[in-house]
């Protein structure tokens, strides 16, 4: 689901409920919604947001719209660190894009990854391999350009 540009982590279900991808469970960038004098206090409380571990039956049922305002208030404050960069494979394939990381040669073998199996997702494809161990070294050179790519760029 996007908001203009930004990809906004949301997958739409059957009927008018979307959940997360990844799920939300004790996100750093909840905090502030979750102060009592926020717009979205009650929101965030309803579905377990301010709860260090989120009961998927809860935050994976919320309607669309709801959903929408939690996410774009969690990407108010989101920043990916080498630590904890969760990307699928499309979202890599599209940091691969951004200048930066197109000319770096420690990212070749991490592009060519991410780009083939996005490009087998996106045809239908079958994928082999099921996860990628990436290297501090990729980790750390890929961050700057996911931040760029939902714009999020410090």
């Amino acid at each position: 689901m996007q908001d203009g540009q930004k990809p906004l982590f949301l997958q739409e279900k059957a009927g008018d409920a979307c959940y997360f991808v990844p799920r939300p469970d004790n996100v750093v960038a909840a905090k502030d919604a979750c102060e009592n004098s926020h717009s979205l206090n009650e929101t965030f409380q309803r579905y377990d947001l301010c709860k260090e571990i989120v009961d998927p039956e809860i935050i994976n049922n919320i309607p669309c719209n709801l959903a929408h305002d939690i996410s774009k208030e969690l990407h108010r404050n989101l920043i990916f660190t080498k630590d904890a960069p969760w990307i699928d494979d499309e979202d890599a394939a599209l940091a691969c894009e951004v200048e930066s990381c197109k000319s770096n040669p420690s990212l070749n073998n991490y592009c060519q990854y991410y780009s083939e199996r996005a490009e087998a997702l996106k045809a239908g494809g079958v994928v082999t391999s099921i996860a990628r161990l990436d290297s501090d070294e990729e980790k750390e050179a890929i961050v700057p350009c996911i931040n760029e790519v939902y714009g999020i760029a410090p």
